[in-house]
Order: structure tokens, then C-alpha cells, then sequence
């Protein structure tokens, strides 16, 4: 292996920290994928004051986040089912199949 350079080091170590920066902008930017319109703009501004939210609009990061949250709840509700009929099955069985 060859060995770095005094100038090398320096130049990797700036593009190593640049990267890292990069992906903490990417990471923090938040983008919509819809543009906000002046009257949900105005509407959200005075339903803040009531306390009252009409409509939500979500970024991407955010309708991301939601699909995942469905899909592991979708999973969870799944098992849950399963495992509460496997377990009715087996004090059922037990119930009534078993010899005294």
C-alpha cells in the first residue's frame, strides 16, 4: 500500500466531511409533494387560532414514514389474529376433548 500524502489526507478528509454534510442536509430537508395553495395556507392559519386542523399536508418524509407504519401494523394485526385462533383452537380442545 502506498502511503497518503500530507496533501491527500487533508483533500479525503474534506470530502469524507462533505459527504457526512451532504447527507445531514438531505437528511433534515423537508420537501412536500404537493405546493401548499394560498387558501389552504389561509385556512390552516385560521384554524391554528381555533385549534382546529382541516387539512394536513404531509412531505414525502413524512407519507414515507406513514406507509411503513401501515404496512407493520397490517403485519401485526395479522399475527395477532392468527395466534388469538390458535389459541381459542387449544382451549377448545382442551375443553372439550380432554378424558377425565
Amino acid at each position: 500500500m502506498t502511503r497518503k500524502t500530507k496533501k491527500k489526507k487533508i483533500i479525503s478528509d474534506y470530502r469524507r466531511r462533505l459527504q457526512i454534510l451532504e447527507a445531514r442536509e438531505r437528511r433534515n430537508q423537508v420537501r412536500l409533494d404537493e405546493p401548499v395553495k394560498q387558501e389552504d395556507a389561509q385556512e390552516n392559519k385560521l384554524s391554528a387560532q381555533t385549534n382546529q386542523i382541516k387539512r394536513v399536508v404531509l412531505s414525502s418524509l413524512e407519507r414515507e414514514q406513514l406507509e411503513k407504519n401501515t404496512v407493520y401494523f397490517a403485519r401485526d394485526l395479522k399475527k395477532t389474529l392468527v395466534l388469538s385462533v390458535i389459541g381459542l383452537g387449544v382451549i377448545f380442545g382442551l375443553y372439550f376433548f380432554t378424558f377425565l
